[in-house]
């Protein structure tokens, strides 16, 4: 049903849809009808019932985020899987809520705010779509007076929705910083693009008179080996696009259910050797199972396994912290990392905390539980992968 959830200070109101199929698709338009905006939690109902709805609110005036939009941040109410992220003045659009919690992340520890926050579900951009959403949210965000730059996140996209989209945010008419991890056509004269979500978030720090500090790796706790593969396990969707396409700049042959860059799609049903990045969350790997951002199990399983079976000698995760989650994702981790760590001495485990210091499962306690196992963490996703490269060649 859809279920009245925020009242911002500008008196917009919220509505959150769960359910499915044609159920969501009903409940979406009795809640733009009340001249609510509209989170969408339920899972893709269709393109041609997507883009129906999406311009209608056009018409209204109203947004619709999603199918598969798990957060947002509208006029200051946090909304779904939020981040802690503190308020400033960076808003952010994104077909991905792991992409976007991520650079809100890595913006709070630079000491920079957000605004907004629009996840726009991972098929507004699709050709069939072509990005009425992100497009809506571009327009709310232009209109917002404590919004100075904008972080456009666009994974994932139909190609020619995306170079028309990078044409619209150069005509936007403040600071824009845009991901698109399997590039653009041409740069444009007032977006910078980047192909990873640390680059962009660096940029929009920098945008907003922030100059933040690169961390080094740990480099002089980690043995360099000269073969063996990286698996990549994560809860985010946009996380392991990045990973991918991270890895496959440096390394041959790099498979993944979310492949970006040079990655190569993971056949369905197959085990394949070399380099994999999986994202957990994907239905077609986790069954019947909870999302690993609910209930880790799902990972949890997929270590114990690689303990039992694996090849590996590089493993990243990816941890995300935020509202209405699992309330110690690295705790429920320690078990099956500390049996993975005895029983494979010789594999190197490297991590980051996706979060920020609001979130409520606190930032600092989960990367202590996770160094207290044995895990190198990193300062961010595509920091991860790339040193994990560096480790295997």
């Amino acid at each position: 049903m859809a279920t009245p959830l925020a009242l911002t200070d500008s008196g917009a109101r919220v509505a959150v849809v769960g359910g499915s199929g044609l159920d969501a698709v009903v409940q979406t338009q009795k809640a733009l009808a009340a001249g609510m905006d509209v989170l969408i939690v339920a899972e893709a109902f269709g393109a041609a019932h997507e883009s129906a709805l999406k311009r209608h609110a056009h018409e209204l005036g109203r947004l619709v985020l999603g199918p598969g939009a798990g957060m947002a941040r509208i006029d200051g109410a946090n909304i779904g899987f939020a981040t802690g992220a503190a308020a400033g003045t960076v808003g952010i659009v994104s077909g991905s809520g792991s992409a976007a919690r991520q650079v809100a992340g890595l913006l709070d520890r630079a000491g920079v705010g957000l605004s907004d926050v629009f996840v726009v579900g991972g098929s507004d951009m699709s050709a069939a779509v072509a990005g009425q959403s992100t497009r809506d949210a571009l327009d709310r965000l232009r209109r917002t007076a404590g919004c100075h730059v904008i972080i456009a996140l666009l994974w994932p996209a139909d190609r020619e929705v995306m170079d028309a989209m990078l044409d619209l945010l150069d005509d936007v008419g403040m600071p824009v910083v845009a991901w698109a991890p399997d590039g653009g056509d041409a740069p444009r004269h007032s977006v910078t693009l980047t192909t990873t979500l640390d680059e962009a978030a660096r940029v929009a720090a920098r945008m907003s008179g922030r100059d933040p500090m690169a961390v080094a790796p740990p480099a002089h706790s980690l043995s360099w080996v000269s073969s063996g593969s990286v698996l990549g396990l994560f809860c985010g969707g946009a996380l392991c696009a990045e990973a991918s396409a991270t890895l496959a700049e440096r390394l041959a042959t790099v498979w993944s259910n979310r492949p970006a860059g040079q990655a190569r799609d993971l056949p369905s049903g197959k085990r394949v050797r070399g380099h994999v990045c999986l994202d957990l969350g994907h239905p077609g790997v986790r069954g019947a199972l909870a999302h690993p951002m609910d209930d880790p199990e799902v990972r949890s399983q997929a270590i114990r396994t690689e303990t039992r079976e694996g090849r590996a000698r590089v493993l990243i995760l990816d941890v995300p912290l935020g509202w209405a989650m699992h309330p110690d994702p690295a705790g429920a981790l320690a078990e099956p990392l500390a049996q993975l760590a005895a029983a494979r001495p010789q594999l190197t485990v490297l991590a980051h905390v996706c979060g920020a210091h609001g979130d409520p499962q606190g930032l600092v306690s989960q990367e202590a539980i996770l160094r207290g196992v044995g895990v190198h963490l990193m300062p961010s996703n595509a920091a991860a992968a790339a040193l994990a490269a560096g480790l295997v060649t």
